[in-house]
């Protein structure tokens, strides 16, 4: 955008440095027969040269050094308008983007870079020494609406599946969840049916032909072989390059994880049978 504060020339003039998978081959990590289910799309540009990867990185960072300015602006609002002291602001995103890690591009894989979001709460009334804390617990996007029924003093209802942040803010002893379900069903740019699971230190995904244009029927997986699977210990490796399926002595490991993932899945599954049930029954 020529002559735009943010989106110009902007960190054109600047080096830095470029993942180190870029331009390489991609099926090394993830085979060719299992991403690629009938070509690429073309909506997302699958593995980047050096030169399409850095001008995909100048553009990401305009675009937050953009949304940067537009926080500041309505920071400055708030303040103008009074209610900077009684304002609790939650920013998040919906997912990552592979810029040439692995050899790849996109959002749709199971990766951290992809599946782990930004996420903090902004609460005014906190006394200073219980600001900037950063938690390890696992978290959802699905925790966000809960969080700000939480705060507004609305009950959170029965079917919801999220936990509210506040107590995590609040440094408050709270019972968490010990593990985290993935899912990726997006298959309108050749990538596989996805799952996944993270417990602890260990992440389990398994992967499902996907291709094009799916039904509720096909994302049921009971009784089927993935694929391909990936584990990864993200505490000794959390690079996600070490796929450890089938690695000597971690066999009940993925054994478990495996079983964990295909549970639930089949509660998914189930909630979205018993949703259908519910929808038909009014229908009548």
């Amino acid at each position: 955008l020529k002559g735009t504060e943010h989106y110009d020339n902007l960190y054109r003039d600047i080096d830095f440095e470029l993942p180190e998978d870029t331009g390489t081959d991609p099926y090394r990590y993830i085979p060719k027969s299992v991403m690629d289910q009938s070509g690429r799309s073309g909506t997302y540009v699958f593995s980047y040269s050096e030169e399409s990867s850095r001008e995909h990185h100048i553009r990401y960072y305009q675009t937050i050094t953009g949304m940067d300015a537009a926080v500041g602006g309505l920071m400055s609002d708030l303040e103008r308008l009074g209610l900077d002291e009684n304002t609790i602001i939650i920013f998040a995103s919906d997912h990552g983007l592979l810029m040439g890690e692995y050899g790849m591009g996109g959002k749709a894989l199971l990766y951290d870079i992809t599946s782990k979001i930004p996420c903090f709460v902004y609460d005014p009334r906190l006394p200073e020494e219980m600001r900037g804390k950063v938690r390890e617990e696992l978290v959802s996007s699905l925790d966000i609406t809960s969080t700000i029924l939480d705060y507004a003093g609305v009950v959170q209802p029965q079917a919801m599946e999220g936990m509210s942040l506040r107590p995590l803010v609040e440094d408050e002893a709270v019972s968490w969840r010990d593990e985290l379900f993935l899912e990726s069903l997006y298959t309108g740019r050749q990538t596989p049916l996805q799952e996944g699971i993270r417990r602890g230190k260990w992440k389990y995904v398994r992967m499902f032909p996907g291709d094009g244009n799916y039904l509720e029927e096909d994302v049921d997986f009971e009784g089927r072989k993935p694929a391909f699977e990936m584990l990864f210990n993200l505490e000794s490796e959390p690079g996600e390059r070490h796929n450890l399926i089938g690695a000597e002595g971690l066999a009940q490991v993925a054994a478990e994880l495996r079983d964990r993932c295909a549970v639930r899945s089949a509660e998914l599954n189930d909630q979205r049978q018993a949703l259908r049930s519910q929808v038909e029954v009014r229908r009548r």
